[in-house]
């Protein structure tokens, strides 16, 4: 398949690829650290990567160093779009990695693989785990009760819009997918190089697409296992799974530039910020990066988009720092995940990467501002439904990377609405039958 002239490689050879530069360069540290005749060097992995994330981390490490002369950290931080792929591939053939960013998506394979380390024993011993938000101590232990990782951030999607075009047009803020749409073709001419909607498509379209897929089935949806509906047929099944599958792919040619098929996180927020888009769907984790480059008055949030029914459905993700099974320095990897996850030093990281914190705080930090929004929504429980991501389910990650390629299939044009259907719903059934779920209380 070609796209501006260019071949997009299959995953599996970009994987691979990735890996190999990966190890490289982990080889070339390893002769390095092998010359010191003394302390320890470790090495931290990240997976969701932007520039002021980055540099965030990397400040909190230089003051773990300070703090623990004998220990150095190193940081690597692959691109977002292979991050996972790199992680996973490193991982498997031990390649030097002690602390590991791992996510919903990546969480069971690494588990089931006896890649990264129950850390129960430690969590019972750290003093700060008791403290933890409930949202956090779910995410530390989704899978089988066991602690793999500590949520270093909490993730949930908002609206963001351009103000000052909005302002500009007289136009006001949608409410609605719909309103969406048309609010989104007004601010939309391709001739300009003007778009009215941020597409994500390199790291997560299934996302967005089983969210409207979810707001088109209205409150037929079952909240705590959303994969499926509550006459227990899955969600991808019916007029309102076609409906919403047929709004993603008009907000994608008719509101989106055609290379944001391939746009991730990063790419997405700079589209937003250089004011060549004027709305997205993103988490919290893009306050920072458009407080860095924009005028504060030139953009604002709201609460997602509704469906037909009147009803949004959002989820609340994490991820978090994870100890490698096969790491030489567990003792000096957990003593940097305790650093990292202390209330004080959780907080500042949170605030300046623009996620929510792993610990309950006044809940004034969520009235105002670019975060305002999150209140809102959490106001109206009716409206704005809380769902539980599919991470119960032992085969996640497979459908995530099964929605993820057959949705850039879809909107390529490679497939039909009910083709893409038919895979997920079959999917999702096969998982029903399976019965591979645990049980879970939000």
């Amino acid at each position: 398949m070609f796209r501006n002239n260019r071949t997009r490689w299959p995953i599996a050879i970009v994987a691979v690829l990735a890996f190999v530069l990966l190890n490289g360069c982990m080889e070339r540290e390893a002769e390095t650290v092998a010359s010191e005749e003394s302390g320890v060097t470790l090495r931290i992995i990240q997976s969701l990567t932007n520039e002021p994330r980055t540099e965030a981390l990397r400040n909190l490490l230089d003051r773990f160093e300070e703090l623990n002369p004998a220990i150095k950290v190193e940081l690597l931080s692959p691109g977002n779009s292979v991050a996972d792929e790199r992680i996973a591939y490193a991982l498997r053939d031990r390649v030097g990695i002690d602390v590991v960013e791992v996510r919903d998506q990546t969480l069971v394979p690494l588990v089931e693989q006896k890649l990264i380390l129950n850390l129960t024993a430690y969590a019972d011993n750290w003093k700060d785990y008791a403290g933890l938000s409930e949202d956090a101590k779910h995410f530390a232990s989704e899978w089988d009760g066991a602690v793999y990782y500590i949520p270093n951030g909490l993730y949930r999607n908002q609206l963001y819009y351009r103000k000052d075009r909005f302002d500009e047009k007289a136009l006001q803020v949608p409410e609605t997918w719909e309103e969406l749409y048309y609010t989104g073709k007004l601010l939309t001419d391709p001739a300009k190089g003007e778009y009215g909607l941020a597409f994500r498509g390199e790291e997560g379209p299934d996302r967005l697409l089983t969210q409207l897929i979810q707001d088109y089935n209205g409150d037929q949806v079952d909240a705590l296992d959303s994969m499926y509906k509550r006459n227990r047929s899955t969600i991808f099944n019916g007029n309102g799974a076609l409906n919403g599958a047929f709004m993603y792919k008009q907000l994608y040619d008719e509101l989106s530039p055609p290379q944001s098929v391939e746009w991730s996180f990063t790419d997405q927020a700079d589209a937003f910020a250089n004011g060549s888009v004027s709305m997205m769907i993103a988490d919290a984790g893009a306050i920072a990066l458009l407080k860095g480059k924009m005028d504060p008055d030139s953009w604002a949030t709201a609460p997602l988009p509704v469906g037909p029914a009147g009803i949004s459905h959002y989820a609340v993700r994490g991820a978090g720092w994870g100890i490698t099974s096969y790491s030489s320095h567990i003792k000096e990897a957990w003593s940097l995940i305790e650093f990292l996850s202390s209330p004080a030093i959780n907080e500042e990281f949170g605030e300046q990467i623009g996620v929510i914190p792993i610990y309950p705080r006044d809940a004034s930090f969520l009235q105002s501002g670019p975060y305002a929004s999150f209140w809102m929504m959490d106001q109206n429980e009716e409206q704005y439904v809380r769902t539980q991501p599919p991470i119960h389910y032992y085969d996640y990650s497979a459908f995530y990377k099964l929605g993820k390629d057959q949705a850039q299939r879809y909107l390529d044009g490679d497939i039909t609405a009910e083709e893409l259907l038919k895979d997920l719903d079959e999917f999702w059934r096969k998982e029903r039958k399976n019965a591979k779920a645990q049980a879970f209380s939000p």
